[in-house]
């Protein structure tokens, strides 16, 4: 009881960020319909996904989560106009300790002239853990690894012309120049799996792990508006909260309710709201 107590408190006094402007998709996977084979679009624009193999988890980085099993399990997203911009950014919470060969789709849209990001796995041991983008063609590879079983914010900005990624709302290194290329053309979404049919030579595995607040917005966010995004997802706490919190913390794991992982994480949890 004093274990349940404890974690209620800990959960109290959220507060939402603004939301950046032209959201036209957002899976904040806190509830499945249909016995669990569907996932609500919350903007009310009824991109609706179809779920497949994924359970709806607690313990997500914004309420609950959903979760992959890396075997036949993926959402599909039907096309529809307001999912078809040369202008847009893609975003969600992830983690995942897994990242072994193939590599593992975490969302994709037309990926030969559209976008794909996916994990890169155990082949290439230099890069393991990684984020590879794909979008026209062209590849963007993240400066960090996020397979350490951590909860972080990945987001692909593309404006028509040129894509960046942003890793916990730090734009990555590496840039890709589209040209004219960049098309989706009409292309359902796929989330957590690829969708070239799962008995295909080479097919790129299902995701492992868990997704949580799925964005997508209809033009190319900034630096800035990334981090928006971000704040708008995940806990935020005033200042007297942070010192409040961080004293419960304390206090329940010196008493040995919580565990280390447990502890660690929901400290970083304790940022001061703006």
């Amino acid at each position: 009881m004093q274990r349940i107590v404890g974690m209620l408190v800990l959960a109290a006094g959220m507060a939402a960020a603004e939301m950046p402007a032209g959201l036209t998709l957002r899976f904040t996977c806190d509830e499945f319909r249909n016995n669990g084979t569907l996932l609500p679009d919350m903007t009310g624009s009824n991109s609706n996904g179809r779920a497949t193999g994924v359970r709806y988890a607690s313990g997500g980085r914004l309420n609950a989560c959903c979760e992959f099993t890396g075997t036949k399990s993926s959402v599909l997203v039907t096309n529809s106009p307001l999912l078809e911009s040369r202008q847009t950014t893609v975003g969600f919470w992830m983690k995942t300790s897994k990242a072994e060969w193939p590599e593992r789709t975490l969302i994709e849209k037309h990926p030969e002239t559209g976008y794909a990001l996916r994990l890169v796995t155990g082949k290439e041991s230099a890069n393991k853990g990684k984020l590879r983008a794909t979008v026209a063609g062209k590849t963007i590879l993240s400066d960090v690894a996020v397979a350490d079983n951590n909860w972080h914010h990945a987001a692909l900005s593309i404006d028509g012309v040129n894509a960046v990624l942003y890793v916990d709302g730090v734009a990555q290194k590496q840039r890709a120049a589209l040209g004219d290329a960049f098309s989706t053309q009409g292309a359902d979404m796929w989330l957590g799996a690829s969708r070239v049919p799962a008995d295909a030579k080479n097919r790129d595995a299902t995701f492992e792990g868990m997704l949580d607040e799925v964005l997508v917005f209809s033009r190319a966010l900034t630096e800035a508006e990334v981090k928006d995004a971000i704040a708008a997802t995940k806990p935020k706490f005033t200042k007297w909260q942070v010192e409040r919190r961080l004293k419960e913390l304390k206090d329940l794991y010196d008493r040995g309710l919580l565990t280390q992982e447990f502890y660690d994480s929901k400290v970083k949890e304790c940022e001061v709201s703006p």
